[in-house]
């Protein structure tokens, strides 16, 4: 595994519509699918409710509609081929969520059905001469789904902490104004790793990652395996990262400094989270179609160079 940590933190701390977070491993690479790229969509200035936005309008830059309109006449054909790639490769039965035209390509963003949990992408490249799909030459970009899955693992091996924040962001939205994005738009637009409608996780620690070669040979370790296969004195929190972005619940409302020093109290406060460094962005309500990207005009964040660290790495 290559992914060196510079690159993976350029990924983390690219900024969505001006500051704050992207989509992880999709930020660099090839325009087919670099989210870096898609931020400026000069041309498409649609920007929508968040908690209507599902994926409808996303793009990848020179991307060609026709490709998906092929795709999708062999929908079956791509499904299945993306399918039996993630079984035999990464071990994982993945559910196909949305076909999106590329350049020469469909990106196929998929989840896996069981633990571990993550969402990720492949490209399908399309011959348009002769309007077919190669599913004998898919692939995916180098290191990216082994972060995905890197993030799963970590997420099984935590698991206990991971609820405890789960439960602590569903209570603080519920609590307050403001919201995540949708399950929808999570699945079909997104391919960050481990991850839910409020935040992501991306691993720049060489350890973690190496979780994935030990997956790929024992794909059916329970979470309790993982815990006990795990050294936790090899675990460098810093090299965890955790990014929450939330959304003002109302339209009309620009992100709340007040919410956000909440929030951010709320995060160092709490006792029993996932060892990692925690980067927050809070949005206005909209989300910008073609990017998937945060608010229209400024977020604001507590990340880095400042972000809140949770360091505490022993398993209980």
């Amino acid at each position: 595994m290559n992914i060196t940590r510079s690159i993976l933190l350029l990924i983390a701390t690219i900024s969505l519509g001006g500051c704050g977070f992207l989509n992880d491993e999709q930020n660099v690479q090839q325009d087919t699918d670099s989210k870096e790229a898609e931020a400026i969509h000069e041309t498409d200035n649609t920007y929508v409710k968040v908690q209507d936005y599902t994926g409808n309008g996303y793009n990848l830059n020179n991307s060609n509609q026709k490709n998906k309109d092929i795709a999708l006449e062999n929908k079956h054909e791509v499904e299945k081929g993306v399918k039996d790639y993630f079984l035999s490769l990464y071990k994982s039965e993945v559910i196909v969520h949305n076909l999106v035209a590329a350049d020469d390509a469909v990106t196929v963003f998929v989840e896996s059905k069981e633990e571990p949990n993550y969402n990720t992408y492949a490209i399908v490249p399309i011959d348009l001469t002769n309007e077919t799909v190669l599913t004998d030459e898919i692939w995916t970009q180098e290191g990216q789904v082994e972060n995905a899955i890197a993030s799963g693992l970590y997420a099984m091996i935590y698991r206990e902490r991971f609820s405890e924040l789960d439960e602590l962001i569903r209570t603080f939205v519920k609590d307050n104004p403001v919201v995540g994005t949708t399950e929808e738009a999570k699945n079909n637009v997104s391919g960050s790793g481990h991850e839910t409608v409020y935040y992501r996780v991306s691993v720049f620690s060489d350890y973690v990652l190496s979780l994935t070669d030990e997956y790929l040979s024992n794909p059916d370790y329970s979470g309790e395996d993982w815990k006990n296969y795990f050294d936790v004195e090899k675990l460098n929190p810093k090299e965890i990262t955790f990014a929450i972005e939330l959304f003002m619940a109302d339209e009309e409302a620009s992100p709340s400094q007040e919410i956000l020093d909440k929030l951010v109290t709320t995060i160092e406060e709490a006792t029993n989270l996932p060892p990692g460094e925690y980067n927050i962005i809070l949005n206005d309500n909209y989300v910008h179609a073609a990017s998937f990207s945060g608010s229209k005009g400024e977020p604001l964040e507590r990340a880095i160079p400042n972000p809140i660290y949770k360091l505490d790495s022993t398993l209980r």
